[in-house]
């Protein structure tokens, strides 16, 4: 199997470089001085290639990351000897003390973790949780609400009407997530009970999610705010503004293809997000904690210590060293 798995990725290289070359790493390294078109080619090769084998589990998980982060930024991450904020993210994961990690990055079990901090009323309202496609009971639930998987990211399913709903097709795609094959670059997320929720559907009128508002804690304090605007409800795919906290100031800190060019607004419950966000981050090094403000109220959104997988692209370098200074792992 690991034979006929090399021979599969060294085909997907070749394939991005055009050529024949019967030297893999040669028609790669080759490859990254494409320019374009071909050298994204190049790199969603290399990336599901990657991906394929560990779901083979064929390389390691920190393999698996230290590949997809050189796959992004063109040299390996420093785990070691961890410098910027997503070299911290890696070591903390792969280093670092995990226990109660599974626990907070599930979407259901985070539910009692919130409500032991007596946050419960920011808990966005839930109308189901199920183990199986099969056991979902469409007829219970309302007009508009969202399915997503509990271990997952970008698995969610927005249905606003639900007279136009079809369920065979609906449970399609959910059996297809809960079957697949987990990428292990994010062991934590192997720990997770695979389940489907149904959620009260947060949507704004354009049709657009919510502003995603990010807050990271470092070392209990939350110290700044990375604001997700323009995310598309199927894709996920926003823009993002950056501001230090608590002042709410405004820090030149995101990379160019990925700044937004609307004013972000401040959230009208700022002080109570960064209360909520602090009580919830407790004593971690480093954690990511998330809100909406709609309907007149903060709601909870989830809760992460891989942000961006530890491989953010939407910081500038400085910035992902300015962070990552004031993180002190243990």
């Amino acid at each position: 199997m690991l034979v006929s798995a090399f021979h599969a990725f060294r085909r997907e290289l070749k394939l991005c470089a055009g050529t024949n070359n019967r030297d893999g790493v040669g028609t790669f390294r080759g490859c990254l001085v494409c320019n374009g078109g071909k050298m994204r080619i190049v790199k969603s090769l290399f990336r599901r290639g990657v991906r394929q084998l560990n779901k083979w589990r064929l390389i390691s998980p920190e393999l698996t990351s230290r590949l997809l982060y050189f796959n992004v930024f063109g040299r390996f991450p420093d785990i070691d000897n961890p410098k910027d904020l997503n070299e911290k993210i890696l070591a903390q994961a792969f280093r670092g003390d995990t226990s109660g990690w599974s626990e907070l990055a599930d979407k259901y079990a985070v539910r009692a973790y919130v409500e032991e901090k007596g946050l419960g009323d920011i808990l966005v309202p839930m109308y189901g949780v199920w183990d199986t496609v099969e056991d979902i009971d469409f007829d219970s639930l309302p007009d508009s609400f969202v399915l997503k998987t509990t271990d997952g990211t970008a698995r969610n399913i927005i249905v606003k009407d639900k007279s136009s709903l079809n369920p065979e097709a609906v449970r399609k795609q959910l059996r297809r997530w809960m079957d697949e094959k987990r990428i292990n670059d994010e062991p934590h997320y192997q720990g997770i009970k695979r389940r489907i929720i149904a959620e009260h559907l947060l949507a704004t009128d354009d049709g657009l999610a919510p502003t995603d508002y990010k807050i990271y804690c470092i070392g209990g304090r939350a110290e700044y705010c990375l604001a997700c605007v323009n995310r598309d409800m199927r894709t996920f795919r926003g823009n993002f503004a950056l501001f230090k906290l608590p002042e709410w100031r405004n820090i030149n800190g995101i990379a160019e293809n990925w700044k937004t060019d609307k004013m972000v607004r401040r959230p009208v419950h700022l002080e109570a997000m960064i209360d909520y966000a602090v009580r919830l981050a407790g004593d971690f090094p480093l954690v990511r904690v998330d809100f909406y403000e709609e309907e007149g109220k903060v709601f909870f959104g989830e809760m992460t210590f891989t942000s961006f997988a530890g491989r953010a692209e939407v910081f500038t370098q400085s910035m992902l060293c300015e962070i990552g200074d004031k993180v002190q792992l243990r």
